[in-house]
């Protein structure tokens, strides 16, 4: 069942709650569940919809409810509304208090951050992928791949505003990372200054809009010389699985015709690598996972579906419960 089946159903199970929607309202919904780009009429009519406002399970909130972390740097940003965020800190006030007289907050850096509210950003991938059909593209661009930038498929005026030339950003769907992670990124990879989607990841309104947003706040930390993210250690290719096999072969061997003295030091030697690379791999993933700029990027994509009234409410960072004295802050960003 679909993204639309699934809005359908609720919708007809809550008619009493809908019954006063207007019907601009419901076909602007419709319209954009389908993949349609709406304009500026029927985005009003879309966000006053009941049943959109009322969505238990934020269904569409994939379409139009997102939040990034912009700074000083951003043209948009209200650098009066900063200094008085600066001031209010220097006199000892609440974090939170500040945040909302403001807008602006302290990230694990210390630097000074304020959030967009991209309630009208829409992922369409199928909309470059048609043009470049028009061009003479033939196949499956999610299986050959695919390049543009960013602009090509984000529509996110709020950002653009703010940061003119991300939309120009190169994007690339990589037939490379088919398969799940690749270096520990699901679906995702970052730069320097160029974004990319799994081919799994890539045609999904959702989870291709959330990936991407997690990957241009990696791009938003560079430009604003935030804290970065970075990359978990992996062994060399091949190389556990290669111990694993070996370490089988040979207790499979001992235990029914026992080892020479050379094989059973060998044994030792490939057990020994084995732990000390799975003992490496899960303290980089823990040391990853508490990257401030990692745990900023995935606040991003945990506040992608909140409403205003919800991001206000909530304080950045707190989705991902690592607290801040543990996060890891890497000064130069993704390119230390």
């Amino acid at each position: 069942m679909g993204l639309l089946d699934d809005w359908w159903n609720w919708r007809q199970g809550n008619a009493e709650a809908t019954a006063g929607a207007a019907n601009a309202g419901t076909a602007a919904t419709m319209k954009a569940l389908r993949g349609g780009l709406l304009d500026d009429t029927e985005r009003e009519a879309l966000v006053s919809t009941p049943a959109w406002a009322g969505d238990p399970g934020n269904i569409g909130g994939g379409l139009l409810m997102a939040g990034t972390f912009a700074g000083r740097g951003a043209k948009t940003a209200d650098l009066v509304k900063l200094a008085q965020a600066e001031k209010m800190a220097a006199g000892g006030a609440n974090a939170e208090a500040t945040r909302a007289a403001t807008g602006w907050f302290q990230g694990p850096d210390q630097q000074w951050r304020f959030e967009i509210p991209d309630q009208y950003s829409e992922y369409r991938p199928g909309r470059h992928v048609a043009n470049l059909r028009e061009q003479g593209m033939t196949g499956n661009p999610y299986e050959t791949g695919f390049g543009g930038t960013v602009g090509d498929v984000l529509e996110h005026n709020k950002l653009y505003e703010a940061y003119p030339d991300l939309k120009d950003t190169p994007f690339y769907v990589d037939p490379a990372m088919t398969g799940g992670p690749v270096q520990g990124v699901h679906g995702g990879r970052f730069g320097p200054q160029s974004v990319a989607l799994s081919p799994e990841i890539a045609p999904s309104m959702q989870a291709g809009k959330s990936v991407l947003l997690h990957e241009l706040q990696h791009e938003i930390q560079r430009r604003e010389g935030f804290a970065g993210g970075g990359m978990p250690w992996k062994a060399p290719a091949g190389e556990a699985d290669a111990l694993a096999g070996r370490v089988q072969q040979l207790e499979k061997k001992d235990a029914f015709d026992g080892l020479t003295r050379a094989e059973q030091m060998e044994l030792e030697k490939a057990q020994s690598r084995l732990d000390q690379i799975r003992a490496d791999e899960r303290a980089s993933a823990d040391e990853y996972r508490r990257l401030a700029g990692e745990v900023e990027a995935r606040d991003v994509q945990a506040r992608m579906d909140m409403t205003t009234s919800q991001r206000r409410a909530q304080e950045p960072y707190v989705s991902q419960g690592i607290p801040t004295e543990r996060m890891i802050v890497r000064r130069r960003g993704l390119l230390d």
